[in-house]
């Protein structure tokens, strides 16, 4: 990412289903998922060592540049079938779980509008996750609970920023400003009030959950994980075994 660009290594001639089912120093293939959290697992790495970089990819500047066709959403099962994937198979299996996408490109930039943002894994702070555990990898939940708040707060900035720049982003405003909208607002602070009836009283197990889970995150963690073709998360290293 040093000169704003990630490329395929194009080495071997891999059938999608090769490419999904084992990890290969050669693949032909990007792989992408529509979930942050997936994408920062493998960018992490087994103990940590992966190459650390999730990439926020505009699928519309892909499709401009290399045509609709390199864009294969292998998280559904028509693109499986018509692939031929075998659905009862490993690749199936973590096409599944991961929302995975396939990318046929040889080079994502920056310049050519690809690539909308770089997030920083170290900025998640995830080392302590895998302290005194017998397993190499994080899993998505251990993401989600063990991120840096501040972290997370940061990469959620940084995708919004990103995502504001894209044709999509413009036109939901623009088809917001032509519609009859009603806006609630409320300040989500989430502390105990005044007793005032049953419709106000809080549960004996109340707890506040802190800043962690308030209404502007889970918002962005929501956006992120819509499997939408506008925005995804791509890494360049995706399987561990």
């Amino acid at each position: 990412m040093q000169m704003g660009c990630v490329s395929s290594k194009l080495a071997a001639s891999l059938t999608e289903e090769e490419s999904i089912r084992s990890t290969h120093s050669d693949d032909c293939f990007l792989h992408a998922t529509a979930d942050r959290n997936t994408a920062v697992c493998y960018a992490y790495g087994a103990y940590g060592i992966g190459n650390g970089s999730v990439l926020q990819v505009s699928v519309p500047a892909v499709v401009a540049s290399y045509g609709a066709e390199v864009v294969r959403p292998v998280c559904t099962k028509s693109e499986r079938v018509e692939l031929n994937i075998a659905e009862d198979g490993r690749a199936a299996f973590f096409a599944r779980k991961d929302f995975e996408t396939l990318l046929v490109v040889w080079q994502l930039s920056t310049a050519n509008g690809h690539i909308l943002a770089h997030l920083d894994v170290a900025d998640l702070n995830l080392g302590d996750r895998l302290e005194g555990s017998t397993k190499p990898t994080l899993t998505t939940d251990e993401v989600f609970l063990g991120s840096s708040v501040d972290g997370m707060r940061k990469h959620n900035m940084l995708a919004a920023m990103a995502f504001r720049k894209t044709e999509m982003y413009q036109q939901n405003v623009q088809d917001c400003a032509n519609r009859n909208l009603l806006s609630v607002s409320t300040d989500g602070s989430g502390l105990p009030g005044e007793d005032c009836g049953i419709l106000t009283k809080l549960s004996r197990q109340y707890e506040h959950v802190g800043d962690k889970h308030d209404s502007t995150y889970a918002l962005g963690l929501e956006a992120t994980r819509k499997a939408t073709v506008t925005s995804m998360q791509a890494t360049g290293r995706w399987h561990y075994k």
